[in-house]
């Protein structure tokens, strides 16, 4: 099964970013071949062979590129795609006519008209049938999807605006799209939690005053809001308070304090989730908690399989394994975090 989720192309994007320090001199050369080779085929993968029966990506695939679940919209999965073409023409500028045709074809229109389909006219807000944990949502609009959203459109805009040869009328307003997505975010996802009063970014909402308050382990766009920018002065203490939150027993179903490998989780699989510990573990780096950082350190190692990959859930008393064995995303997001952030 492939996926159109791409932490893991981050992953090897940062590691070729950091080759030269990471290898050989011998065999720095033939990691970044090897690296260049695999993204741009799965980026070749996710535009030419997985199939769109109804316009929009699916959630998994199988191989040959049929969808391996029903028709169901998320729309964080018609962002990333977009994001890892972006990424892969940051860090290999050379690739410019690979690009440009993805580009001039007609695939991202179509993901951005359909994404402007479950816009609501009312609030301004994107409709989404899932989270990205794979859950049904309660309220039709989720926090760290129209995050990843703002940001998608924000490095599409300056994509799009390094190639000239493109046709304009295809992409016109995207930074204004951008501009308005964020507006919309701030005005909506803002409330008070009932039982902390607490005002935070709400997980859902249905754009109306009615939030689920609640953090996911795979919400991962709201930890790194303030890299992409969408954080700043006057929306830092919201962003701490709600991180904050998603880091506490407050977080009911998805934050499980007990046992020695307890911690941030999902309520698509109960349990603590060696995903939640790479973002507790980025979180404590981000604020310079170092008591914090290293105790994500301590579970991330307990949890570890012997070939340095992570489960899906792990037992919050053991950190063995309660869940899909091998689960690439963890390790990728893990790999990428020790690469930036010091563990000493």
């Amino acid at each position: 099964m492939l996926s159109i989720n791409s932490w893991q192309i981050r992953f090897l994007l940062d590691v070729d970013q950091k080759i030269e320090t990471l290898a050989h001199p011998l065999t720095a050369n033939e990691y970044n071949k090897q690296i260049r080779k695999s993204v741009k085929g799965h980026l070749k993968w996710v535009f030419d062979i997985a199939q769109r029966p109804l316009g929009y990506w699916h959630r998994s695939y199988l191989t040959n590129g049929t969808p391996k679940d029903g028709p169901v919209f998320q729309q964080d999965q018609q962002c990333y795609p977009i994001l890892e073409l972006c990424d892969f023409y940051e860090r290999f500028p050379s690739e410019s006519s690979f690009v440009q045709n993805i580009i001039s074809s007609n695939t991202i229109p179509v993901i951005l008209d359909m994404l402007e389909n479950h816009r609501d006219h009312i609030t301004g807000l994107y409709l989404t049938e899932e989270t990205p944990g794979d859950d049904t949502v309660e309220y039709p609009f989720h926090f760290s999807s129209h995050i990843l959203l703002w940001h998608t459109i924000n490095r599409l805009s300056s994509l799009v605006k390094s190639f000239s040869e493109i046709e304009s009328s295809q992409y016109a307003g995207l930074d204004s799209l951008a501009s308005d997505i964020r507006t919309r975010i701030l005005k909506h996802f803002v409330g008070k939690h009932p039982k902390t009063g607490e005002v935070m970014f709400a997980y859902l909402t249905n754009g109306v005053g009615r939030y689920t308050f609640y953090h996911d382990a795979n919400d991962i766009p709201t930890l790194f809001a303030p890299d992409w920018n969408f954080i700043d002065e006057s929306t830092n203490e919201t962003w701490i308070r709600t991180m904050n939150f998603a880091l506490s027993d407050s977080n009911d179903g998805g934050y499980y304090p007990d046992g020695e490998f307890g911690g941030l989780g999902s309520v698509h699989t109960k349990g603590p989730w060696p995903l939640g510990y790479a973002q507790e573990f980025i979180y404590a780096s981000l604020t310079n908690n170092s008591t914090a950082k290293e105790n994500a350190w301590r579970r991330i190692k307990g949890s570890m399989f012997w070939d340095g990959l992570f489960s899906e859930a792990v037992d919050a008393y053991s950190g063995d394994c309660v869940s899909k064995a091998w689960f690439s995303w963890p390790g990728s997001m893990i790999g990428s975090a020790l690469l930036r952030f010091d563990i000493g």
